[in-house]
């Protein structure tokens, strides 16, 4: 189902994305490009949009808030062609098992942020 107003819509998703995408940019030339950085920038946008989520249903937010916040914004935080190709080791000497498991270890992480995120937005 479309929004009342798609291009609103799009609107948002593009201007959350591009100021997600900077934070996430400056956290990585902050703390550096390095896979617990970026796991950590990851789970708090899952964090933050557990939270996110709970609260705007809550109080059932504008039409055009939760393209610009959830899709826009977290998402521009938040990488999972980053984290896809940490997980398969580029750019690190570990064994393909410990990047694996590495990467099942922070999708669970990220999910259970998500679950606490909401829980606390309620």
């Amino acid at each position: 189902m479309l929004p009342p107003n798609p291009w609103l819509s799009l609107a948002c998703i593009g201007l959350g994305g591009g100021l997600g995408a900077m934070i996430r940019g400056v956290g990585l030339m902050t703390f550096g490009p390095r896979p617990i950085v970026l796991h950590a920038i990851n789970l708090a946008g899952c964090l933050l949009a557990g939270f996110a989520l709970a609260r705007l249903q809550a109080n059932g937010a504008e039409a055009w808030v939760r393209p610009l916040v959830i899709t826009g914004f977290l998402g521009g935080l938040t990488t999972m062609s980053a984290f896809a190709t940490g997980a398969i080791g580029m750019g690190n000497e570990r064994s393909l098992g410990e990047n694996l498991g590495s990467a099942v270890l922070a999708v669970t992480l990220c999910v259970l942020a998500a679950a606490l995120g909401s829980r606390l937005g309620r």
